[in-house]
């Protein structure tokens, strides 16, 4: 059965608000890998994965949104893909939002303390319990925003949001650039090791990158664009959907560094980066507070629409799998992830919850952010590259070179799989 709601606006837009949010909202992960993964260098393997990986499996994703304009699920019936296998990247989208929601409601009490002319620090997070108030403030907006449904909360949230998250970033942008010697200090901070290049260990880190921030192999894209009607043009869509989110991701870059480096710290602070070092490069500059109100608030804007995107797929399977309507479906979603994520947000709280001597965030992160990454858009890509016909898919991408339509064939039917096994077999050995 079709989506009875439909998008009133382009679908390249919306997905690509989505991708420019999470570009944002990821901050505080991206500046820590390319810290560990080369410095400047990093950025050839995560390029050539958006162009290679990423923007044939938004094609291929979007593409059978359209087609079937039906939910993940309705998809892999009707193509006849074994559901058990399907399921893999809903349980990794929920898990990924388990703690990006609490990360999320950090970016919220930062904002506040800044705004409130607070000390904002992490210990003041990690030291106490104030973080769960926030946590129940984010999901409980996340509430708000999904019960009144696509047309009403959904979508007027991401076209206000990212008209906000333009506005803020760019005035930051100039900001922060516009300081004494900001550019020169930046580059003089980065390194560029071309060693790491050949690196399998890389190449997993970009692929995860690619697919957490592109939000691809998880269903998420099929489901956004079940509510458009049906079009050709998908490859057109995917080309925008990743420039937009790829260069947003580098303006935010571009905002984070200068004030890291001009404050002393180094991009190998990690998740720390965002928790400790920028707090303390607003504080140290003029009209730190209201910079630092602002900037957080920006991050929890992306982070917060990031994650509403991630919970819809867990409210539109609801509805599919088990016929529940729209409230019962958000009630049901968002009470599990509110049960989940206060347990990992214990893991940075005085009982310090712990697991293989990770935080329970840091491990989720590495285990569904990272290493797990790979085996979704695996999954993904195999259900709709082999399960669903060849000649439909390429009607959806609305190419008529005969070259480009054997070359993007090849990718999603063998090259991208072969690639995804092997990276993600790489990181369970620990190669």
């Amino acid at each position: 059965m079709g989506n009875a709601e439909r998008w009133s606006g382009g679908l390249a837009f919306i997905i690509a608000a989505i991708g420019c949010a999470v570009g944002i909202g990821n901050i505080w992960r991206f500046p820590y890998i390319m810290g560990q993964n080369g410095g400047l260098a990093f950025l050839i393997p995560y390029l050539a994965c958006v162009a290679l990986f990423g923007i044939p499996m938004i094609a291929l994703e979007i593409g059978a949104g359209m087609h079937f304009s039906s939910s993940y699920f309705e998809v892999l019936k009707r193509i006849r893909f074994p559901k058990a296998i399907g399921a893999f990247p809903l349980l990794l989208v929920f898990f990924i939002l388990s703690y990006y929601v609490v990360i999320t409601s950090w970016m919220l009490f930062y904002s506040f303390g800044f705004f409130a002319g607070m000390d904002v620090n992490f210990s003041v997070i990690s030291g106490g319990y104030y973080s769960v108030f926030f946590l129940l403030a984010t999901v409980f907006l996340m509430y708000v925003v999904l019960s009144l449904g696509i047309h009403r909360g959904v979508e007027p949230f991401m076209k206000l949001a990212i008209a906000l998250l333009a506005i803020f970033m760019a005035a930051l942008a100039a900001h922060t650039l516009s300081q004494p010697d900001a550019f020169a200090k930046t580059l003089s901070s980065l390194s560029f090791d071309a060693s790491f290049i050949l690196l399998p260990k890389t190449w997993l880190f970009a692929v995860s990158q690619a697919v957490f921030s592109l939000s691809i192999g998880m269903g998420l894209l099929l489901t956004y664009a079940s509510y458009v009607k049906r079009k050709e043009g998908a490859l057109r869509d995917a080309v925008v959907i990743a420039a937009a989110d790829t260069s947003v991701s580098l303006l935010a870059v571009l905002v984070v560094f200068p004030l890291v480096f001009l404050a002393g710290f180094s991009i190998n602070e990690g998740t720390l980066l965002s928790m400790d070092a920028l707090p303390l490069a607003f504080a140290n500059m003029p009209f730190g507070g209201l910079a630092g109100g602002v900037f957080f608030l920006c991050i929890f804007i992306a982070a917060f629409t990031s994650a509403l995107s991630m919970a819809e797929l867990q409210i539109t399977a609801l509805e599919s799998e088990k016929g529940m309507p729209r409230q019962k479906a958000v009630n049901y979603a968002l009470f599990a992830l509110l049960a989940v994520s206060l347990i990992v947000l214990l893991s940075y709280s005085p009982m310090n919850w712990s697991l293989f001597g990770m935080p329970l965030l840091d491990l989720l992160d590495y285990l569904f952010g990272t290493l797990l990454a790979p085996l979704s858009a695996l999954v993904v890509c195999v259900a709709l590259g082999h399960y669903w016909k060849t000649e439909q898919f390429l009607i959806m991408m609305r190419v008529r070179e005969k070259w480009l339509q054997e070359a993007i064939a090849l990718l999603v039917k063998l090259v991208i799989p072969l690639v995804l096994a092997g990276l993600f077999l790489h990181g369970v050995l620990g190669g």
